[in-house]
């Protein structure tokens, strides 16, 4: 049988025991009922894996014994999905659990423009990619951005590819033929009503290549998805 799986973004470096948090140990003592010398896994989202016993059962302040500890390195491309928060909340916090679950290693929350949403709660998005993670069985959490202005985006992040999809009548490379290699990569999905004419342009000049991601208009969640689907397979 599996074990189960815990997040503690911070892990002991040089300790034997560990405390688990709170909401950790509540988890294991109350709704797994777990006991003294049963093992479960802990990671930090960073790619380090512990296995431990517990040696102090405790609802508030569980104390384990860390009997193994390994780090397994990234193997998947550097893939960055910077997209506009859709109005439903419930539409993006889908898009982050499946973005989550097929690798992305960066998640900008971005606001445009024509953004439908200027606020976000990303404690509750937090702790959605981290289920997420635990639920896939990944070892990384993917990072994860305050709501942040397009043009910051823009301007600020540095990755060797670069791309924006958008709906606007404008020449557009298919993202398919040039995404097989291992470079890093960022691409700018827009909210439902589009990028304005102002951030394409301003896109452009930062050497922003405009993609399409098919035929028929997606919406920004399916958008999102689609494009992250493509350049990391």
């Amino acid at each position: 049988m599996q074990l189960p799986v815990f997040y503690e973004p911070e892990l002991p470096k040089e300790l034997t025991t560990f405390t688990l948090s709170e909401d950790s140990s509540k988890h294991c003592i109350q709704v797994l009922r777990m006991k003294v010398n049963e093992h479960f896994h802990i990671t930090d989202g960073a790619g380090n894996l512990l296995t431990v016993e517990i040696i102090a059962p405790h609802k508030k302040n569980c104390v384990v014994k860390i009997i193994n500890q390994h780090f397994y390195p990234r193997t998947t491309k550097e893939i960055c999905v910077a997209i506009t928060p859709t109005k439903n909340n419930s539409r993006m916090e889908w898009l982050l659990e499946k973005l989550t679950e097929i690798g992305v290693q960066k998640i900008i929350l971005m606001q445009s423009e024509h953004s439908e949403r200027h606020t976000i709660k990303y404690e509750r998005l937090h702790n959605i990619l981290v289920s997420a993670m635990l639920q896939s069985q990944q070892l990384y959490l993917p990072e994860l951005s305050e709501l942040t202005d397009f043009k910051q985006v823009v301007f600020n992040e540095n990755f060797q590819e670069k791309y924006i999809a958008h709906c606007a009548n404008d020449e557009k490379k298919t993202i398919l033929p040039i995404n097989k290699n291992n470079l890093s990569k960022i691409i700018l999905i827009g909210p439902e009503g589009d990028f304005s004419a102002n951030e394409i342009a301003l896109s452009k000049v930062q050497k922003y290549t405009p993609v399409s991601l098919g035929e028929t208009r997606l919406r920004t969640e399916t958008a999102g998805l689609v494009a992250a689907v493509l350049l990391i397979h």
